[in-house]
């Protein structure tokens, strides 16, 4: 089984140039924990609730999200899910972004790790 076949192609995306105070509304009103900042599809980042909890020091009215967001974590969707399970493990994640190739860095959806443990249950009784 591949992360292709479990992801959720639902992207909640902002671009570099979105405002602090916009991701913070969207993430709210779309009750995610974790934002894709992509430009032109591409995966640039990523914006979490700590981030965005961490920028009282900044007017979040008008300061874009490219300075807040993360490196961007993430798996290719021809990846397997213990590959993904491992990446989410050693980060510490709860969702990951998926790319067609990290080369690419063509954001195409994002797997969390209830869709992961999911997986992994299934083809754990699929082995018996």
């Amino acid at each position: 089984m591949t992360i292709a076949q479990i992801m959720d192609r639902h992207l909640v995306a902002v671009s570099p140039n979105t405002s602090i105070g916009n991701a913070i509304k969207l993430m709210k009103g779309s009750n995610v924990d974790l934002l894709l900042v992509l430009q032109d599809g591409r995966l640039m980042g990523l914006v979490g609730e700590a981030a965005l909890a961490d920028t009282h020091l900044v007017d979040i009215s008008s300061a874009p999200v490219s300075g807040i967001m993360q490196e961007p974590w993430c798996v290719e969707e021809k990846s397997s899910i213990d590959d993904a399970v491992k990446y989410v493990i050693e980060h510490n994640l709860s969702r990951l972004p998926v790319v067609s190739s990290k080369k690419s860095m063509q954001c195409t959806g994002t797997v969390g790790s209830t869709e992961l443990a999911r997986a992994k249950k299934q083809e754990g009784a699929g082995a018996h």
